[in-house]
């Protein structure tokens, strides 16, 4: 007797083919039918409506204050009155955003003029948040937790007072982020709140800076090698004091020229700095500010001394603009400072541009390729 044996790559290719054939079958003639979406009858919602509180200054006073197209912007209210139930009265501060609940006592009137006073006739129940809780978490409406792109939670959270209500712009002071929406007719007020980061400093200041500009905008030209505080002999801090005599910095640093009168080395005895113009060094030689200035080349030239101004003026004009310069000598015999603010620096007749908050860290970047590249053109 003979047996027939169906073979392994027979019997996968029709296995294959049968589980084609039920699937089109049940697609075109069972019970597969198109889904279905469900419908939520939610409240449509739009932001026609919202008052947006914006920060303007009204009687020498800054404040906040709601301003759409009216003649005279209107000031946020800390209780508003929403609307009421038998038993209770809601209020709204446009302030913070926190809604308070009160029960109505005997006498209560509801308080559609401004006359009517229920401070007597009513009792706080309930609050949204906790106005002086402390904590802006506890002070908030809401806090938005989130999962990052690895699922990580984010435990801190992303608070509506600190974020939204009253956010602290480092470049523009407090801002609010968030619009308000009253409904009188169905008693209700709608909060919309913008809850992040606002702070774009790239938006003000640029991500990069070629060294020419960086130079340009926060160093000036020139400056000055001054003293560490704690070698001033005023115990390192102080504390600074306006016109009128209001403290507007609690233990500040003092700064002064670095100078050593009875120094035998005149590159220490009045001072020195360092200037990256030509045009100004000129100017110093000529207005009496400076006694003598080394050029230091960066294309390999030697260091050149000048201790006034040459026959040519172009010989210090036209030196090479990759170098830059060390003066000397800009305190006087009594140890004062030559330059002044708004007479010869810092002012239309003078080319000399200073920082003068110019911190010791600035200039450690401006000279260390680590931070700043220095890119001459020696074309």
């Amino acid at each position: 007797m003979k047996y027939k044996y169906i073979r392994l790559r027979i019997i996968i290719p029709t296995l294959i083919f049968i589980l084609a054939v039920v699937l089109v079958l049940l697609f075109f003639c069972g019970g597969l039918q198109k889904g279905s979406s469900i419908v939520y009858e939610n409240i449509e919602w739009t932001e026609d409506g919202f008052l947006t509180p914006e920060k303007i200054k009204k009687d020498n006073t800054e404040g906040f204050y709601f301003n759409n197209g009216g003649s005279e912007p209107v000031a946020l209210q800390d209780k508003v009155y929403v609307g009421q139930s038998e038993n209770f009265a809601m209020y709204f501060n446009e302030n913070t955003t926190i809604v308070s609940v009160y029960k109505k006592l005997e006498g209560w009137e509801e308080p559609i003029y401004s006359y009517i006073d229920n401070t007597d006739k009513e009792e706080l129940v309930c609050v949204t948040a906790q106005p002086n809780g402390g904590s802006a978490e506890s002070m908030s409406n809401i806090t938005v937790y989130y999962y990052d792109e690895n699922g990580k939670e984010n435990t801190s959270g992303l608070n509506a007072y600190d974020l939204s209500v009253l956010y602290e712009n480092r470049l523009l002071g407090k801002e609010k982020h968030y619009k308000i929406r009253y409904d009188k007719a169905n008693n209700t007020v709608d909060v919309c709140y913008q809850i992040g980061e606002f702070s774009n400093i790239y938006s003000t200041f640029p991500k990069y800076y070629d060294r020419a500009t960086y130079e340009d905008t926060f160093v000036g030209n020139t400056f000055f090698k001054y003293y560490a505080d704690s070698d001033l002999k005023t115990n390192g801090l102080v504390n600074i004091y306006d016109e009128s005599g209001n403290q507007i910095v609690a233990s500040g640093y003092q700064l002064g020229i670095q100078y050593d009168l009875n120094s035998t080395d005149e590159r220490k005895k009045y001072g020195m700095g360092v200037c990256f113009d030509n045009e100004c060094v000129l100017y110093m030689f000529k207005n009496n500010l400076i006694t003598f200035a080394d050029f230091v080349s960066n294309v390999g030239e030697k260091t050149i001394t000048f201790n006034e101004i040459p026959a040519d003026e172009d010989e210090i004009l036209k030196k090479d603009k990759s170098g830059y310069w060390l003066i000397y000598g800009i305190v006087d015999e009594q140890g004062k400072s030559k330059f002044v603010l708004g007479e010869n620096y810092n002012c239309p007749n003078s080319p000399i541009e200073m920082n003068p908050f110019l911190t010791s860290s600035m200039i450690t970047a401006l000279f260390d390729n680590n931070y700043y590249e220095a890119k001459y053109d020696n074309n």
